[in-house]
């Protein structure tokens, strides 16, 4: 059951500021311009706590997120720690394979070399049309009797397993490919060498066969060999060293591991 207003309960709702227009309930329909702004501070502030709330989610978000990089960052320092010690120990292998590689080259190399200590090239000697293994033999055996001065019996002993012209044959060559000579025997071999003093001041020249890298480096060193000799230097080359008054030369040019 509803009631009537009291006068008192009028006078009380006057002094809070209504204009007097109520409604059946006895409430105010409209505020005082002091009603509104307090109205609207409170509408203000609300409006402030809405976005405080807002800022605390996305602060929480960004910690989150922090938190998750952070995690990550770590992931990725475990993962590059492990890296650095994979790159560490790639690299011990490859410096290893790098050695390995350098030995098996030096190796190779020195097998290369035992395989033409029983070579001897002839340079200089013209070559005849149609040579075969057999007329290079004779060519190199007349040869040592010729010019190397051998006797014709001691040419007939000598045992020469193959001789044959060095590399492809150029169409309009002013010089002959030089004569491979195979010995049967290394010694033999290096007696006909000692004689090739007896070729001085002629075209004709003797020598061991290497490796074309051997023969590199002594092309390297021939130049240098002789600037000593005319400084009256004793100086010769072994294979593919050079020494001078009895001393390796540790010039410009030095072979490493040698």
């Amino acid at each position: 059951m509803s009631s009537k207003p009291t006068p008192e309960s009028k006078r009380s709702r006057d002094d809070m500021g209504s204009t007097g227009s109520e409604d059946d309930n006895g409430m105010p329909t409209a505020f005082t311009p002091a009603d509104r702004e307090m109205l609207q501070t409170i509408f203000t502030q609300l409006q402030k706590l809405d976005i405080l709330e807002e800022l605390k989610t996305d602060v929480v978000g960004l910690k989150q997120s922090v938190e998750h990089n952070n995690a990550l960052i770590e992931d990725l320092k475990i993962e590059n720690k492990s890296l650095k010690k994979e790159v560490k120990v790639l690299t011990s292998v490859t410096s290893t394979l790098t050695n390995d590689n350098v030995k098996l080259k030096a190796n190779l190399l020195d097998l290369q070399c035992r395989g033409m200590r029983n070579n001897l090239l002839f340079m200089g000697i013209e070559e005849k049309e149609k040579e075969t293994y057999e007329t290079s033999e004779a060519i190199v055996k007349n040869f040592m009797h010729q010019h190397l001065k051998i006797p014709v019996e001691e040419v007939r002993k000598i045992q020469l397993e193959r001789v044959h012209r060095l590399g492809p044959r150029k169409e309009n060559s002013k010089f002959p490919r030089p004569l491979v000579a195979i010995f049967a025997n290394c010694k033999c071999k290096d007696q006909v060498l000692g004689l090739s003093k007896n070729l001085k001041g002629t075209r004709f020249y003797l020598s061991n066969q290497y490796p074309a890298e051997i023969v590199e480096r002594r092309q390297n060193l021939i130049p240098i060999m002789n600037s000593f000799r005319q400084k009256g230097k004793k100086a010769r080359l072994v294979v593919d060293k050079l020494y001078v008054d009895g001393e390796l030369y540790r010039g410009d040019y030095q072979q490493s591991g040698k």
